[in-house]
């Protein structure tokens, strides 16, 4: 007897071959007595992806409904009988907007017990799945590898990075998850937040702490959504025998890889996140401890990644933060944008 239905969201934006080869590992997992439903959203793309999609649905004759923007709000009787199904943005919302467009239908239409959200970017062991829907807790995460060098991700567990916070790693386990504790631990164990790019949720808890904040636009919204989980008490959980692996394109230090857009973004929001959670004197002096750890941030693009451009945005992105800019920055595509294909 089913009893448990699971949605999947994954979001697409201009990269349909890896919506795809994810979409093909997940529709050939054993979902067990759990009933899984894919909901794909796709963000506006510019590439054709809609129309690729779709044809390798009907090629590979696999039932899907397509609803576009104007029917978000109408439930298809057909949802209830098609485990697939494509949502389409006319523009692109950004990773809160598009996630939020799925995470809305789903809790409309389809009923989910959980709601797995997942980056196009990443591949799952056969087992993934299983493993982490047995797994005790509200909001779980899997063991995340990076998928160039098959090493782990670490997670920090405090909200700012950190300088060299492999070093601190050393002095207290509390501060980053590292492959040292899935040494340790073989069983779920509890974490302050989680690697971003998938994690399950309780359907119930969207609608207890509301969605993903779209004033981010783009990184830090998990951040902010795992803290507005623990005020509330939600079990945050890392599940070590559930496996992906993340081709991390923000930054990534194993290749040296980074993204100009992504940099602005993770520069301005960590301001937006401390004006959100933080007032008077403590707002004061996480301003600057973060600034001060900035310069060290700013040094990794530029210096270590060799990627001045990332560096520049990144700076740009504190100085637009502390001038109150939230959402999509249209400063950052039009005099950032026209210097390099971010």
């Amino acid at each position: 007897m089913i009893n448990t239905i699971v949605t999947f969201i994954i979001l697409n934006w201009n990269d349909w071959k890896s919506t795809l080869y994810l979409l093909s590992r997940l529709l050939s997992m054993d979902c067990g007595h759990v009933m899984c439903k894919f909901l794909i959203v796709d963000n506006g793309s510019t590439d054709g992806s809609v129309r690729f999609i779709t044809k390798w649905f009907i090629y590979n004759k696999i039932a899907f409904d397509l609803i576009t923007e104007d029917n978000f709000n109408n439930c298809k009787e057909s949802s209830k009988h098609t485990n697939v199904i494509l949502l389409v943005n006319r523009k692109n919302k950004g990773y809160t907007g598009g996630m939020n467009t799925g995470i809305r239908y789903a809790l409309k239409c389809l009923s989910p017990t959980y709601l797995l959200l997942l980056n196009n970017d990443i591949d799952i062991d056969p087992n993934f799945f299983k493993a982490l829907n047995n797994a005790p807790g509200d909001i779980k995460g899997p063991r995340v590898l990076n998928y160039y060098n098959n090493k782990d991700i670490p997670q920090p567990q405090v909200e700012f990075n950190i300088p060299l916070l492999s070093l601190f790693s050393k002095i207290s386990s509390n501060i980053v998850i590292t492959a040292d504790h899935y040494r340790v631990y073989n069983m779920p164990f509890t974490a302050q937040r989680l690697e971003g790019s998938c994690f399950m949720v309780r359907s119930e808890i969207f609608r207890k702490i509301g969605l993903i904040d779209e004033s981010f636009f783009n990184y830090w919204e998990d951040t902010d959504f795992f803290r507005r989980a623990r005020s509330e008490r939600y079990k945050i959980v890392i599940v070590p025998a559930s496996i992906v692996r993340h081709r991390v394109g923000s930054i990534n230090l194993a290749v040296r890889k980074s993204n100009p857009r992504a940099a602005y973004y993770l520069g301005r929001n960590g301001i937006l996140f401390i004006r959100k959670h933080y007032t008077g004197l403590k707002r004061y002096i996480v301003y600057k401890l973060y600034l001060i750890s900035s310069i060290y941030m700013f040094a990794v693009y530029l210096i270590y990644l060799r990627h001045p451009l990332s560096a520049l945005s990144y700076a740009l992105g504190i100085i637009r933060g502390l001038l109150g800019e939230t959402g999509f920055s249209g400063f950052l595509e039009h005099y950032i944008g026209k210097y390099n294909k971010l």
